[in-house]
C-alpha cells in the first residue's frame, strides 16, 4: 500500500514539474478566465494550492519568491474579473464564487510553503522577503475586499464561514460599527469593537469593516515557530471607503484603544499581545497590551490597542527577549513580562501553488 501512494505521488509531482510556465502563460490572458467560469476557476486554484501544501506534490524548483508573488498577481487579476460572482451561497447551497475565493485566501498562508521559500534564500534576503510578501498579500485581500463590497448595500452585512478562513462584512454608517462585536456569526470566531469615538475621514459617511480570522496555527508568521509560539488564531480587520480604499486607523487614545477578542484563549494560557509591521518586517508589540481582566462573556482573552492591522496572543520561547506590555491591574508572573505577541496578516502565498497544478494534473 505504501508503495502503492508513493508511486501515485511520484507520478502527480512528475507530472507536475514544467507545468508551471504553460498554465501560468494561459492564466496571464484575459480570455482565459470570464465571469461564467469564475466558480470553475476559483476550484482549480483551491484544489492546487490544497495539493501544494502537502510536501509530497511540490517540485524542488516551484517553491520560490518569484512564483509567489506572481500567483498574487494572478490572483489580483482574476478576483476583478469575479468581482460579481463573488457573493456567498445560500444557506444549504453549493459554494459560490466567493466562498472557494475565500477557502483559497486562506490557503495562501500555509506556513510550511512559506517555510520552504523562505529557506531557499540567503540570511540577508529573508526579511526583504518578508515585506513583499506582506505587502503582496495586503493588496491582495484589498483587492478581494473591494471585490466583495461591491453591490453591497448600507447596513448589509456578508459571512464567509469556511473551514480554512471566515470574513465578515459590514458596511454601515459609524453609528452602526462602534461599541458592537463585529465577527463571523459563528462559535470560536474572534470579534473587534471599535470604540464610540472613532473619527471617520470628513466627507465619509459610511464605512465598510472587513474582518477576517485564519485557522488557528497557520499563517505567515508560522516561520517564525523557533521563537514564538502562536496561542490564539490570527485575526484582523480594516475599514474601507466605498472606493475600497483603506481607512488607516491608528495612534487611538488609550481611552479609545480597539478591544479585540479571542477566542478559546482564557487567563491561564501565556502570552501578550502585537501586530505585524508590514512596512518593517518584523513584530511589534508597541500599541498592545493584554487586559488582566477580560469581561466575563465567552469571547476570551482581549487585547486593546491602538490601530487597526492583524493580531494574535503569543508566547516567546527561551531564546526571545522582547517585553511587551500589560494592562495595569495585575493577573500575570514575573515569568510573563518575557513573551511577546505576534500577529499574522493574510500576506504570505501558497496561492501560486494553484497555478503549479494544471487542471489536468489536479486528480490522483
Amino acid at each position: 500500500m505504501r508503495a502503492f501512494v508513493l508511486i501515485v505521488c511520484l507520478a502527480t509531482c512528475s507530472a507536475a514539474k514544467g507545468k508551471y510556465k504553460d498554465f501560468m502563460d494561459r492564466a496571464k490572458d484575459p480570455s482565459y478566465f470570464s465571469k461564467d467560469k469564475s466558480l470553475e476557476r476559483f476550484k482549480e486554484f483551491k484544489e492546487g494550492a490544497l495539493n501544494m501544501t502537502n510536501k509530497n506534490f511540490r517540485g524542488d524548483n516551484d517553491v520560490n519568491k518569484d512564483n509567489i508573488k506572481l500567483g498574487f498577481e494572478v490572483f489580483r487579476n482574476f478576483s476583478k474579473h469575479a468581482a460579481k460572482k463573488l457573493v456567498p451561497a445560500p444557506a444549504g447551497g453549493s459554494p459560490s464564487a466567493g466562498d472557494e475565493a475565500v477557502k483559497t485566501l486562506g490557503l495562501m498562508l500555509n506556513k510550511d510553503v512559506l517555510n520552504d521559500a523562505r529557506g531557499r534564500l540567503g540570511a540577508g534576503e529573508r526579511k526583504q522577503f518578508d515585506k513583499e510578501i506582506s505587502l503582496e498579500g495586503k493588496k491582495a485581500r484589498m483587492q478581494i475586499a473591494k471585490n466583495l463590497i461591491d453591490g453591497v448595500q448600507a447596513d448589509d452585512k456578508r459571512e464567509y464561514n469556511t473551514e480554512n478562513m471566515k470574513l465578515f462584512i459590514h458596511r454601515a454608517p459609524k453609528a452602526n460599527l462602534v461599541n458592537k462585536y463585529l465577527r463571523v456569526n459563528a462559535s470560536g470566531v474572534g470579534a473587534f469593537k471599535l470604540p464610540p469615538n472613532l473619527a471617520l475621514p470628513s466627507g465619509v459617511a459610511e464605512a465598510t469593516a472587513v474582518v477576517h480570522q485564519l485557522r488557528e496555527g497557520d499563517g505567515h508568521w508560522g516561520r517564525q515557530a523557533n521563537k514564538y509560539h502562536v496561542k490564539s488564531s490570527v485575526i484582523g480587520m480594516q475599514l474601507l471607503k466605498d472606493n475600497g480604499e483603506e481607512i488607516e486607523i491608528k495612534n487611538l487614545a488609550d481611552a479609545d484603544r480597539i478591544q479585540i477578542r479571542f477566542p478559546h484563549v482564557n487567563s491561564s494560557v501565556v502570552g501578550v499581545c502585537a501586530w505585524w509591521d508590514i512596512e518593517n518586517g518584523e513584530w511589534s508589540v508597541q500599541g498592545c497590551s493584554r487586559s488582566a481582566n477580560p469581561p466575563d462573556d465567552g469571547f476570551g482573552a482581549e487585547c486593546k490597542c491602538n490601530h487597526l492591522t492583524e493580531f494574535a496572543i503569543v508566547a516567546a520561547t527561551s531564546n526571545a527577549t522582547v517585553v511587551a506590555p500589560v494592562e495595569e491591574g495585575g493577573g500575570w508572573s514575573s515569568g510573563d513580562t518575557a513573551t511577546v505577541a505576534v500577529s499574522g496578516v493574510l500576506v504570505s502565498g501558497v496561492f501560486f501553488a494553484a497555478f503549479v497544478k494544471s487542471p489536468m494534473t489536479m486528480s490522483v
